[in-house]
């Protein structure tokens, strides 16, 4: 089982960008103060939408030989599926994440980036967890 990164996401991101960059343009005309800083978060939104595509294929979330293989930045996570007794998104605190239980007592947070109910749903069936 392969989990890839939404794109719908990545292209959201560019568009929201692009929107930004647009809006920003003609209000450079008017407010110079106000338009440089949504001219900054603009080109942060489109960086940050390109870089999510571009990502998208070299860092999916794999199910495949006993192992859980996951990115956290630029670090892989692998944890053993044998191991893993619960699987729930998880709602607690500001962000979002779907959290692993392990056998140890130890819990592991997968990053928002791979999706977050769906990714449970999918992740539970494929293990055959309830």
């Amino acid at each position: 089982m392969e989990h890839k990164m939404p794109p719908v996401r990545s292209i959201a991101f560019f568009v929201l960008g692009a929107f930004g960059l647009a809006f920003a343009i003609a209000l450079l005309i008017h407010y110079a103060l106000f338009a440089g800083l949504l001219l900054a978060m603009a080109c942060i939104a489109i960086f940050q939408g390109i870089r999510g595509i571009r990502q998208r294929n070299t860092r999916p979330l794999t199910v495949a030989d006993g192992k859980l293989t996951f990115w956290r930045g630029a670090k892989q996570v692998v944890v053993e599926t044998d191991g893993i007794t619960k699987i729930w998104y998880n709602t607690k605190g500001i962000d979002k994440r779907v959290t692993i239980a392990l056998r140890s007592g130890e819990e592991v947070d997968i990053p928002v980036v791979y999706g977050l109910a769906p990714l449970a749903r999918k992740l539970n069936k494929h293990l055959g967890l309830s």
